[in-house]
């Protein structure tokens, strides 16, 4: 009898808590959302966690927590999750909003989110593992605007946006007016005479469209980078481009590393253009390119260097943002010197952002 008793009793128990987690057990559903996907250097957003619990039973213990990659932090993490209690009634709906800080320039993903549950009536914990595919993109940090502005007077008239008054030896050809020329560089007199718009081709030192190159190479291995040169790379480039825009320079960038945007992974060609216009949309764009460029090179920069050369036009003004040059950046750079673009190198110590040398160009 009892031989057939345990039997009985442990198919009874199996059923009675395959019923439970049937008709019982809490049957949440969790959505997760993120309200700014991109962030300034220690700006704040927010994931929005909708909970549902579509039963007519309560949950009364109810535990969501949500894993936090290294550059993101959260005031309510404990050891490295984000974590809240709370309780649900029958058909309650509850949003969470967990706050979100940006503490290291990136994209991060947060990958996963935990709700372990209770019914209430039993003893049974249950767990519910939600994948999450949301990316949070941290600018790079702002400098203040007077160290930007010394480091930006080093270059001299490369950034500067100031045109001199023409004279007979200032152009070097005449031509119709095309759309985007400066009416500054109108030919008055033969425009008179001819009877039809005609402008000056200038000379290098009225050319305003400057050309940034930010490289991220260490050394002469493929691929090989390093987080804090890059961190110091994009941070000086940031301000650049922030006090070029300022000051109202048209100015496009280029980059060697991997850029890991939604169309693709990585590209030698121009990744920003501005036209030399500040304005709170300006700086968020400026942000999240070089928040969502990687430590490690993509090219050569040599390749970049030969990239800007055929898209971009001589006389052009360049400034290479770097912490290593090779024998072969060095001898494109002198290159492209001869054919008559301007270049500038600013050296990045990774070791402290605030410590930035110029190389002069020669005459």
């Amino acid at each position: 009898m009892i031989a057939l008793a345990v039997p009985a009793l442990l198919v009874g128990l199996l059923v009675w808590s395959q019923m439970v987690k049937r008709f019982v057990a809490p049957k949440l559903t969790v959505e997760a959302a993120l309200t700014r996907a991109s962030v300034e250097f220690e700006g704040q957003t927010e994931a929005v966690v909708t909970l549902t619990n579509p039963t007519s039973l309560p949950c009364p213990w109810v535990i969501c927590e949500m894993e936090m990659p290294d550059g993101l932090f959260s005031t309510g993490a404990t050891d490295g999750d984000a974590s809240y209690t709370l309780a649900l009634g029958p058909h309650e709906v509850v949003k969470l909003r967990l706050p979100i800080t940006g503490v290291s320039r990136g994209r991060h993903h947060l990958q996963s989110l935990s709700v372990r549950a209770s019914d209430g009536f039993t003893m049974f914990r249950y767990t519910v593992k939600v994948s999450l595919f949301l990316t949070v993109t941290v600018h790079p940090r702002r400098t203040s605007e007077r160290t930007a502005d010394v480091r930006l007077d080093r270059l001299g008239t490369i950034a500067s946006t100031r045109k001199l008054a023409p004279t007979s030896l200032d152009w070097v050809d005449l031509r119709p007016y095309a759309r985007g020329d400066s009416i500054r560089d109108v030919a008055w007199m033969v425009t008179a005479r001819r009877g039809e718009l005609t402008v000056l081709e200038r000379a290098l030192s009225l050319n305003h469209e400057v050309v940034l190159v930010a490289s991220v190479h260490v050394s002469d291995v493929p691929w090989e980078g390093r987080v804090s040169l890059a961190d110091a790379v994009y941070e000086q480039t940031y301000a650049l481009m922030e006090q070029l825009s300022r000051r109202g320079v048209q100015f496009q960038l280029y980059t060697d590393a991997f850029w890991a945007n939604e169309r693709r992974k990585s590209s030698a060609d121009s990744v920003f253009k501005a036209a030399g216009v500040w304005t709170p949309r300006a700086q968020q764009q400026m942000g999240h390119v070089l928040g969502s460029l990687s430590s490690s090179p993509a090219y050569p920069l040599t390749t970049v260097l030969d990239r800007v050369v055929r898209q971009v036009a001589s006389p052009a003004r360049v400034i290479v943002v770097t912490g290593y040059l090779d024998a072969g950046a060095r001898s494109q750079l002198q290159k492209m010197r001869g054919l008559g673009y301007a270049v500038e190198t600013l050296w990045v110590d990774p070791q402290s952002t605030d410590s930035v040398t110029q190389e002069v160009s020669p005459s």
